[in-house]
């Protein structure tokens, strides 16, 4: 069989980035097995060593420097060591060919042992950590330096919708009226969220990206954080309790949602009585309107489908809030029209 160039290049990266872990442990004698760990949205790919004697294991990262450079994921992983937080750390790394050798969390994600048995205690862990961590990263100097989420990107986040769902997607063409209406209340929306305290942002903060024991005991620690930012303050509880993989009642949503509030309120990051629900509602719209575009992009450009079976769970987040809301007309509008009939 014929091995096309792309094919080829990327069997010499891995087997690139195998020989220069390896030299990283240098365990002697004993062969280590290597085998996918997993791969993400983005261009990174993870991979496991394991000592088939002892069972010690490690992970090895590929992150192409040309899309996504190593040193943002570096400099957020020591940051993350400083303030105590259970998450891979780097024991070894190559920026100029973008490999890093991590240590190993496990296999298992939170999704994979969620049980109604298990959830409350791991939910709990989850919402515990996060406020522990917000809290933490707010009083060092070196979050000042973060990227800021602020309403120009969280607007521009939100305009892969209409481009990638809306018209790539659905095929929907949307009217000179519709298209200012809907750009209307998206950059109203930006605003909204854009003016919530700011704290640290891991933006990915969700089941898939943290890890647990085999036996849903415990959560071990969380993945993915590189693209950390300095933004509002409920975009990662947010991606936890409106989670894309995973939905909850919106009883239970509320009582983990005043769980978190009750604990960064107490530690001075929120003032009492501030509006949270309002807060998670707009975030939860704003990061699931993007999350149609990531998806929708991911098939049609990246031709990564499986993305497409999450999109009824993100659209019935979305459906809730725009109702009870009521004051975005021109966003209302549009899902009427286009999107309702047709999902």
């Amino acid at each position: 069989m014929t091995v096309l160039p792309d094919q080829a290049t990327d069997a010499l990266r891995k087997s690139q980035l195998q020989r220069w872990a390896v030299e990283q442990i240098a365990p002697g004698d004993v062969p280590l097995e290597f085998s996918v760990a997993s791969a993400d949205a983005s261009f990174r790919r993870y991979f496991r060593l394991q000592n088939p004697v002892t069972g010690a294991s490690w992970i090895a990262m590929d992150s192409p420097p040309d899309r996504e450079p190593l040193r943002e994921f570096m400099h957020v992983a020591v940051l993350l060591a400083r303030w105590n937080t259970d998450a891979p750390r780097v024991l070894a790394a190559d920026p100029e060919q973008g490999f890093a050798l991590l240590s190993d969390l496990g296999q298992n994600t939170m999704l994979d042992v969620l049980t109604d048995a298990t959830a409350e205690r791991l939910y709990a862990q989850a919402i515990d950590a996060l406020a522990n961590l917000q809290v933490t990263a707010q009083r060092d100097p070196e979050l000042g330096n973060f990227p800021r989420y602020d309403a120009q990107r969280l607007l521009d986040e939100m305009l892969l919708f209409p481009k990638w769902y809306l018209t790539e997607h659905l095929g929907a063409s949307l009217s000179d009226a519709e298209h200012a209406g809907l750009q209307r209340d998206l950059e109203a929306l930006a605003s909204r969220t854009a003016s919530q305290p700011q704290c640290f942002v891991h933006r990915d903060y969700h089941s898939r990206n943290l890890m647990a024991r085999a036996d849903g005991s415990a959560l071990v620690g969380m993945l993915d954080f590189q693209d950390a930012v300095r933004g509002p303050i409920t975009y990662d509880i947010v991606s936890l309790l409106k989670d894309c993989y995973v939905t909850w009642p919106q009883a239970r949503q509320h009582v983990w949602l005043q769980r978190w509030a009750d604990a960064v309120t107490s530690a001075g990051l929120l003032a009492e009585g501030a509006p949270v629900l309002d807060w998670f509602d707009d975030m939860g719209l704003q990061r699931h309107l993007k999350v149609l575009g990531i998806f929708a992009r991911l098939h049609h450009r990246d031709s990564k489908p499986r993305y497409l079976a999450d999109l009824p769970r993100v659209l019935d987040y979305i459906r809730p809030v725009l109702t009870k809301r009521g004051d975005l007309p021109g966003l209302q509008r549009v899902f009427d029209a286009h999107v309702w009939p047709v999902v």
